[in-house]
Protein backbone atom coordinates (compact mmCIF):
# COMPACT_ATOMS: atom_id res chain seq x y z
CA UNK A 1 0.00 0.00 0.00
CA UNK A 2 2.00 3.22 -1.23
CA UNK A 3 0.98 6.62 0.45
CA UNK A 4 2.37 9.70 1.71
CA UNK A 5 0.13 9.29 4.45
CA UNK A 6 2.28 8.24 7.66
CA UNK A 7 1.61 5.22 9.81
CA UNK A 8 0.73 5.77 13.71
CA UNK A 9 2.05 3.00 15.78
CA UNK A 10 -0.10 1.53 18.36
CA UNK A 11 1.55 3.68 21.11
CA UNK A 12 1.25 6.71 19.73
CA UNK A 13 -2.33 5.93 18.46
CA UNK A 14 -3.27 4.71 22.15
CA UNK A 15 -2.45 7.97 23.07
CA UNK A 16 -3.71 10.22 20.72
CA UNK A 17 -7.06 8.56 21.47
CA UNK A 18 -6.91 8.64 25.13
CA UNK A 19 -6.42 12.32 25.13
CA UNK A 20 -7.77 15.15 23.17
CA UNK A 21 -5.51 16.44 20.58
CA UNK A 22 -4.07 19.86 19.84
CA UNK A 23 -4.69 19.36 15.97
CA UNK A 24 -8.04 17.31 14.57
CA UNK A 25 -6.43 13.69 12.83
CA UNK A 26 -8.24 11.84 10.51
CA UNK A 27 -7.02 8.00 10.95
CA UNK A 28 -7.69 5.46 8.91
CA UNK A 29 -8.06 1.79 10.75
CA UNK A 30 -6.41 -0.64 7.80
CA UNK A 31 -4.57 -4.18 7.23
CA UNK A 32 -2.14 -3.80 4.34
CA UNK A 33 -2.98 -7.17 2.86
CA UNK A 34 -7.44 -6.51 2.71
CA UNK A 35 -8.70 -5.73 -0.87
CA UNK A 36 -10.68 -2.90 0.16
CA UNK A 37 -8.20 -0.59 2.61
CA UNK A 38 -5.79 -1.53 -0.92
CA UNK A 39 -8.52 0.28 -2.56
CA UNK A 40 -9.90 2.52 -0.16
CA UNK A 41 -6.16 4.18 0.40
CA UNK A 42 -6.07 6.19 -2.88
CA UNK A 43 -9.41 7.97 -1.79
CA UNK A 44 -7.99 8.55 2.06
CA UNK A 45 -5.13 10.10 0.36
CA UNK A 46 -7.49 12.37 -2.32
CA UNK A 47 -9.09 13.37 0.76
CA UNK A 48 -5.90 14.82 2.55
CA UNK A 49 -4.62 15.96 -0.19
CA UNK A 50 -8.35 18.16 -0.30
CA UNK A 51 -7.70 19.28 3.24
CA UNK A 52 -4.16 20.13 2.40
CA UNK A 53 -5.11 22.38 -0.96
CA UNK A 54 -8.04 23.76 1.40
CA UNK A 55 -5.62 24.99 4.16
CA UNK A 56 -7.03 22.97 6.81
CA UNK A 57 -5.11 21.80 9.78
CA UNK A 58 -6.00 17.92 10.04
CA UNK A 59 -3.49 15.60 10.34
CA UNK A 60 -3.86 12.33 8.36
CA UNK A 61 -2.38 9.43 9.64
CA UNK A 62 -2.85 5.48 9.56
CA UNK A 63 -3.05 2.51 12.04
CA UNK A 64 -2.33 -0.96 10.73
CA UNK A 65 -4.95 -3.57 12.65
CA UNK A 66 -2.63 -6.28 11.61
CA UNK A 67 -2.92 -9.12 13.94
CA UNK A 68 -6.43 -8.30 15.30
CA UNK A 69 -7.23 -11.79 15.06
CA UNK A 70 -4.61 -11.78 17.91
CA UNK A 71 -7.82 -10.23 20.43
CA UNK A 72 -5.90 -7.93 22.40
CA UNK A 73 -4.76 -5.26 20.22
CA UNK A 74 -5.67 -1.47 19.94
CA UNK A 75 -8.25 -2.18 17.11
CA UNK A 76 -10.32 -5.01 19.87
CA UNK A 77 -9.76 -1.99 22.61
CA UNK A 78 -11.21 0.25 20.53
CA UNK A 79 -14.19 -1.27 18.65
CA UNK A 80 -12.65 -1.14 15.44
CA UNK A 81 -14.79 -4.09 14.52
CA UNK A 82 -13.98 -4.08 10.20
CA UNK A 83 -11.27 -2.38 7.88
CA UNK A 84 -11.41 0.09 6.51
CA UNK A 85 -12.65 2.02 9.22
CA UNK A 86 -12.18 5.93 9.15
CA UNK A 87 -12.31 8.16 12.57
CA UNK A 88 -11.59 11.56 13.45
CA UNK A 89 -10.27 12.73 16.17
CA UNK A 90 -10.22 16.26 18.42
CA UNK A 91 -10.58 18.13 21.14
CA UNK A 92 -14.77 18.12 20.82
CA UNK A 93 -16.63 15.13 22.78
CA UNK A 94 -18.08 13.41 20.05
CA UNK A 95 -19.56 10.48 21.56
CA UNK A 96 -23.29 11.11 21.89
CA UNK A 97 -23.79 9.50 25.21
CA UNK A 98 -21.19 11.95 26.74
CA UNK A 99 -22.41 14.77 25.18
CA UNK A 100 -24.38 16.87 27.69
CA UNK A 101 -27.73 17.74 26.46
CA UNK A 102 -26.82 21.84 27.10
CA UNK A 103 -25.86 23.71 23.98
CA UNK A 104 -26.89 24.26 20.52
CA UNK A 105 -23.95 21.88 19.38
CA UNK A 106 -24.80 19.53 21.47
CA UNK A 107 -28.05 19.46 21.61
CA UNK A 108 -28.33 19.30 17.49
CA UNK A 109 -25.19 16.57 17.48
CA UNK A 110 -27.10 14.52 20.25
CA UNK A 111 -29.16 12.17 17.83
CA UNK A 112 -27.05 12.99 14.22
CA UNK A 113 -24.18 11.07 15.93
CA UNK A 114 -23.74 7.22 16.14
CA UNK A 115 -24.10 5.35 19.23
CA UNK A 116 -20.98 4.15 20.98
CA UNK A 117 -22.21 0.75 20.74
CA UNK A 118 -21.25 1.13 17.52
CA UNK A 119 -18.68 3.89 17.37
CA UNK A 120 -15.07 4.11 18.58
CA UNK A 121 -14.69 3.36 22.18
CA UNK A 122 -12.85 6.80 22.83
CA UNK A 123 -14.75 10.06 23.58
CA UNK A 124 -12.91 12.63 21.23
CA UNK A 125 -13.42 10.54 18.42
CA UNK A 126 -16.29 8.92 15.82
CA UNK A 127 -16.15 6.64 13.06
CA UNK A 128 -17.56 7.55 9.67
CA UNK A 129 -20.86 5.36 9.06
CA UNK A 130 -21.19 6.23 5.32
CA UNK A 131 -20.28 4.78 1.94
CA UNK A 132 -16.11 4.86 2.02
CA UNK A 133 -16.35 4.62 -1.93
CA UNK A 134 -18.21 7.32 -2.48
CA UNK A 135 -15.76 10.05 -2.02
CA UNK A 136 -18.32 13.18 -1.83
CA UNK A 137 -20.09 11.76 1.36
CA UNK A 138 -16.39 11.02 2.96
CA UNK A 139 -15.66 14.31 2.21
CA UNK A 140 -18.70 16.24 3.26
CA UNK A 141 -18.62 14.40 6.91
CA UNK A 142 -14.80 14.81 7.07
CA UNK A 143 -15.75 18.77 6.58
CA UNK A 144 -18.44 18.59 8.65
CA UNK A 145 -16.09 17.23 11.44
CA UNK A 146 -13.26 19.63 10.94
CA UNK A 147 -15.91 22.87 11.01
CA UNK A 148 -17.81 21.51 14.55
CA UNK A 149 -14.39 21.02 15.95
CA UNK A 150 -12.94 24.38 14.47
CA UNK A 151 -15.79 26.02 15.61
CA UNK A 152 -16.00 24.22 19.19
CA UNK A 153 -12.31 25.94 19.72
CA UNK A 154 -12.91 29.21 18.35
CA UNK A 155 -16.25 29.31 20.96
CA UNK A 156 -13.61 28.40 23.78
CA UNK A 157 -11.23 30.62 22.84
CA UNK A 158 -13.73 33.72 23.11
CA UNK A 159 -15.79 32.27 26.11
CA UNK A 160 -12.47 31.90 28.16
CA UNK A 161 -11.38 35.59 26.72
CA UNK A 162 -14.77 36.87 27.64
CA UNK A 163 -14.00 35.15 30.90
CA UNK A 164 -10.89 36.84 31.67
CA UNK A 165 -12.28 40.20 30.65
CA UNK A 166 -15.32 40.04 32.55
CA UNK A 167 -12.64 39.39 35.73
CA UNK A 168 -10.72 42.23 34.69
CA UNK A 169 -13.66 44.52 35.04
CA UNK A 170 -14.89 43.14 38.34
CA UNK A 171 -11.65 43.09 40.01
CA UNK A 172 -10.82 46.45 42.52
Amino acid sequence: MQSTIPDLSWNKTEKLLKSPPDIDHIVLFYVPLHMGCRQFINLFSTLSQQFAQDGKEVKFVKVDCSGAILGNNLCHRYNVSHVPTVAYVSQFEFQREKLPPHGPIQRSLRWSISSMMEDINAVHATCYKGDLFVYQELLDWATLMYNISRFKRWFDRVFVGWLSRLGQLLSP
